[in-house]
């Protein structure tokens, strides 16, 4: 890198991976729905998990007997992580001291909206097959209509998400923990005046999400606000919501890093997939090139474990 011993060359290159690794976005939800965990290889299993993991398990035994043995989950194959990978680029126009290399607070600026992109990718792999109705069983779905959209104000979403929240605990015997809402979905809900009117004495001028996970006895709700532009849009176009118009209840673990524990679903991230290569410099358009990889892809590992609204709101209808 010209303009930067090998010393200053990798004292940028390990701030940027760890602020890589550390990157977050308030828009993007796919890390609260199915949590991120670290693999140690691409030769990694995926746990799946079916009925087995949630049975009642004989433990009686009788003396010289032998013990039961319990397996949670099967074996589903190795981790297919998908590479993500982009250039963050730093042009020498930018850079006030470019004859000394790009500072690290330019780099990181850089790297910042490249890891926004492909953050973006992520969140819209996720939603993608989270709202593919087809994932779910007959019973852990519904498509609401007429006067029981939640957009009705004859409608009811508490006694919607009670029975909902029925069907998953009959289905993998846990209670589901959060509520995933399209913004088309939270809206219909901020504005139902059954949900209005129980927080009605409250200082609050409108309905949260956390006011919503107490109005369903929820640990959790999240609204997925990201938008994004299709690759073949026109340049006009408006941007469309990642999450579309539905809704998903789900048992998610939260603060939980163990990827064998049952489960709606994780984000499998390959350890150390997530890094800034070696920064160079490109004469051909004068501009410090910090290559970036990121290792990961998200999985449904039990669908039983969630239920999906679609189209709650009654958008286009």
């Amino acid at each position: 890198m010209p303009g930067m011993n090998t010393s200053q060359a990798r004292q940028v290159d390990a701030v940027l991976t760890k602020f890589a690794v550390g990157y977050t976005n308030a828009d993007f939800i796919s890390h609260v729905i199915l949590p991120r965990v670290v693999v140690p290889s691409r030769g990694a299993k995926i746990i799946k998990f079916d009925k087995a993991s949630f049975r009642k398990a004989n433990t009686r035994r009788a003396p010289g007997a032998k013990r039961e043995r319990i397996q949670f989950g099967y074996d589903a194959g190795p981790v297919s992580v998908h590479q993500h990978a982009l250039d963050a680029v730093v042009p020498i126009e930018v850079s006030q001291e470019a004859t000394k290399g790009p500072g690290i607070n330019m780099s990181t600026t850089s790297v910042e909206n490249v890891l926004a992109m492909l953050s973006l990718t992520r969140e819209i792999e996720a939603a993608e097959l989270l709202l593919d109705e087809a994932k779910y069983a007959a019973n852990n779905k519904e498509t609401l209509s007429g006067t029981s959209l939640w957009s009705e104000a004859g409608s009811n979403p508490e006694a919607d998400i009670k029975e909902a929240k029925s069907q998953i605990r009959k289905r993998i015997g846990r209670d589901p923990n959060l509520l995933t809402l399209s913004p088309s979905a939270f809206e219909a809900l901020n504005c139902h005046p059954k949900i209005k009117e129980q927080f009605k004495y409250t200082s609050s001028e409108s309905v949260t999400e956390e006011m919503l996970a107490k109005y369903f006895q929820l640990e959790k709700v999240v609204v997925g606000k990201a938008v994004y532009i299709p690759d073949d849009a026109p340049d006009d176009a408006d941007a469309q919501d990642v999450w579309g118009n539905d809704a998903i209840l789900s048992y998610s673990p939260m603060n939980n890093q163990n990827y064998l524990r049952p489960a709606f679903g994780y984000t499998y991230e390959l350890d150390k997939g997530t890094f800034v290569r070696k920064g160079h410099f490109d004469e051909s358009c004068d501009s410090w090139i910090h290559p970036l990889n990121m290792e990961e892809a998200p999985q449904l590992t039990c669908a039983d474990a969630g239920f999906i609204f679609k189209n709650p709101a009654g958008i286009g209808l």
